[in-house]
């Protein structure tokens, strides 16, 4: 902070480039060394079976960053359609504010009640 205005942030976007681009690399590499893995230590009559157990746990993997990535759009629109609620509830409370509470007893000086 300098002062009382924060300092902006000077960093390009196109910093992230290449941290995706590993990303894709390693996926293809991870991706080929776990079928050629499942291929040459499989026996020979389950190959199919192992290899489809291998892109079984891969699917499972896209399927639950698909979900979570869904989930995560669907709470920003939910947001962005219903977050006025909460100033709306905020400005209905604040109508009770000032009305008195009622109770059954009133407190005395001590402390105690007396109804």
């Amino acid at each position: 902070m300098d002062g009382e205005k924060a300092l902006p942030n000077h960093v390009h976007i196109a910093m992230q480039t290449p941290a995706y681009i590993f990303i894709g690399l390693a996926e293809i590499l991870i991706s080929v060394t776990g079928l050629e893995y499942a291929y040459t230590k499989a026996p020979l009559t389950p190959e199919s079976f192992v290899q489809s157990l291998y892109l079984l746990t891969k699917a499972y993997l896209w399927l639950y960053t698909s979900a979570s990535v869904s989930a995560f759009i669907t709470r920003c629109v939910f947001y962005w359609i219903f977050h006025h609620y909460g100033a709306d509830e905020e400005r209905m409370y604040d109508l009770y504010r000032d009305e008195p509470i009622l109770t059954h007893g009133v407190a005395d000086a001590e402390g105690g009640w007396q109804g």
